[in-house]
């Protein structure tokens, strides 16, 4: 016990030593994970489970169990987190607009960017129905049937729509569409969002002096 109490990582023995007290006192099983480090200097992670082996008055006799290495395991969802985080960071810091949303439609990522150009908050947002919301059904028929039609398997790589923002201002947005898909299922959608506005309205203005023009000529 004492070798294998001497492998452990420094920063985790008093913790490991802990449990093992608790576990001598009450009996309850053993079942922790921690980190040792081996003679050759390389940390590995494992996981211990343990029972006390107690004589009929309950004194305790020994201790046993299995250790199994995990450390393959604990790189795997250490990488996993990191991706996770990296994600999440750079979700939150880009300058367009990223929108979560699940199969019904409800927001469930919604970035700075989405907040300072709608004016609404995550908080704002988080659960509710981005189409009621943000595109009313009333004035974008066409949106919601897209949605319906994405819903259906049907989800348009690119496209482009009016929102309208709290203030009640139109924005037109072109949106980049992909899947959010968890252990192969497809469980929403994420939309990255980019502010054309003043350039559809420059385009809008150029065409009506072309026409003007045009008429001018005639």
């Amino acid at each position: 016990a004492e070798l294998w109490l001497s492998l452990i990582h420094p920063d985790d023995q008093d913790r490991v030593k802990e449990r093992q007290r608790e576990v001598l006192g009450d009996g309850q099983p053993f079942d922790m994970q921690y980190r040792i480090v081996r003679p050759d200097g390389e940390g590995r992670y494992v996981h211990d489970v343990g029972e006390t082996l107690r004589d009929k008055e309950g004194n305790t006799l020994s201790m046993f169990g299995t250790s199994q290495d995990i450390t393959e395991h604990r790189k795997a969802e250490e990488a996993l987190t990191r991706a996770r985080d990296l994600a999440e960071n750079l979700i939150a810091t880009a300058n367009v607009m990223v929108v979560g949303l699940d199969t019904t439609g409800n927001v469930v990522i919604f970035n700075q960017a989405a907040e300072m150009l709608t004016g609404y908050t995550h908080k704002d947002l988080v659960g509710k129905n981005w189409f009621e919301v943000i595109v009313p059904r009333d004035q974008y028929p066409n949106v919601w049937r897209e949605f319906e039609r994405l819903m259906d398997g049907g989800l348009p790589k690119r496209f482009e729509n009016l929102i309208l923002t709290r203030s009640g201002e139109e924005r037109f947005i072109s949106w980049q569409n992909g899947e959010l898909i968890d252990q192969g299922q497809v469980i929403g959608t994420i939309s990255f969002g980019i502010d054309l506005t003043e350039q559809k309205q420059a385009e809008e203005g150029n065409l009506r002096l072309e026409t003007q023009l045009q008429q001018a000529q005639k």
